[in-house]
Formats: structure tokens, C-alpha cells, sequence
């Protein structure tokens, strides 16, 4: 399936992804051209939250032009492929190799506003970003490292002090939403192993 049919078939998690899945479809009809790449003010762009083998630690990175912590991902510039476009940049921001997708799946579907900055000299307007995102599952033993230009520093960090580190509290509801459908899923594989 392309990534129009994939959103599509997605199952919103309650009324907000069920209005925030329509604007992003309407933006894909409207602009079909263009709304997997940057020239579009509306684009579409895939993230990935990571966490460990039992949730109680995220993997994030430290967003120079956030100034914050926060979870992994880029545009796709491009790419119909938004799994693929998710862990590539897991792999660029952060050095991780050993990982796999909980699902596989798109997990959640959010807009999240990126105003107006500055990157490598250049204005970058404000837009939006048409956000699908993926659980990830990663061993924590793993060398981590920073990409140069995009963060300071890539850490885990304690689920439970998750938005003390972010401080970005529009994220608040993407992130917890996504936490815990990680702890549910893991849980749930976890029944799964044992009933085994």
C-alpha cells in the first residue's frame, strides 16, 4: 500500500487524531504534488519514539533548533516510503543500529506546528508538519552519538520524567499517547511469551 491508502486504513486513537487524520488527507488531495516535499507549507514527515525493552526509558535527543529534548524523525522529502523515511533518520540522529518497529505499523498521526527560524543561516518559515509516527523498540547498551548540525547530545531518559526534559508542552499529548501504547504493547508481548 502507498502512504495515502496506509493513512487511510489508520485506526484514530479518539477524536483528535480522528480531525487531525482528516486535515492531513485533505492536505494530501489538495496538494498531491508536492505535500511529500518541503515546498509545500503543509509536508508530510515521519518520527520515530523509541524505547527500551520495558518503556521505562525513551531515547531522545537534544533538537538544536528546538532547543529541547525530543523524539527522532525528519522530512520526507520526497520518499512515499514514511517507515523507511522514520529509521533512517533514527539511525542518522542518534548511531543506533539494533532496533525493530513494535508494529510496523503506523502508530500515531498528529500536525504539529514549526514556527518560523533560522537553519544553517537560512529563514525557515513557519509551516506544518503533517506527522505520522512509529513505536520503536532499541537495546540500550548500544553507542549513541549526536549528528552534527541537527542535535547536541542523544540520551535515554526515564519515561516518567519524559516531560521534564522535553519542556516542550505542546508535545505532551503525542508523547504520552505514544508511551503508552508502547508499555501496552510490550505488556501485551510480554502475556504473549509467557502464555508460550
Amino acid at each position: 500500500m502507498d502512504y495515502i491508502e496506509l493513512l487511510r486504513s489508520y485506526e484514530p486513537k479518539g477524536a483528535a487524531e480522528e480531525a487531525e487524520l482528516a486535515e492531513i488527507l485533505r492536505w494530501i488531495a489538495r496538494f498531491p504534488d508536492t505535500v511529500l516535499t518541503r515546498d509545500c507549507p503543509a509536508h508530510m514527515t515521519a518520527s520515530t519514539f523509541v524505547v527500551n525493552a520495558d518503556a521505562t526509558k525513551i531515547l531522545f535527543a537534544y533538537h538544536n533548533i528546538f532547543d529541547a529534548w525530543a523524539w527522532l524523525g525528519g522530512h520526507a522529502d520526497g520518499d512515499a516510503d514514511l517507515l523507511a523515511v522514520a529509521l533512517r533518520e533514527l539511525e542518522e540522529e542518534t548511531g543506533i543500529t539494533r532496533y525493530r518497529p513494535l508494529t510496523g505499523e503506523i502508530d500515531s498521526v498528529d500536525i504539529l506546528p514549526v514556527w518560523m527560524h533560522e537553519k544553517r543561516s537560512r529563514v525557515v518559515p513557519s509551516h506544518l508538519h503533517l506527522n505520522v509516527s512509529y513505536l520503536v523498540i532499541a537495546e540500550e547498551d548500544q553507542p549513541l552519538r549526536a549528528a552534527e548540525g541537527e542535535n547536541q547530545a542523544v540520551a535515554w531518559i526515564p519515561a516518567d520524567r519524559m516531560m521534564e526534559y522535553s519542556g516542550e508542552r505542546n508535545m505532551t499529548y503525542t508523547y504520552e499517547k505514544l508511551l503508552h501504547q508502547a508499555q501496552e504493547l510490550l505488556c501485551g508481548e510480554a502475556l504473549q511469551s509467557e502464555g508460550n
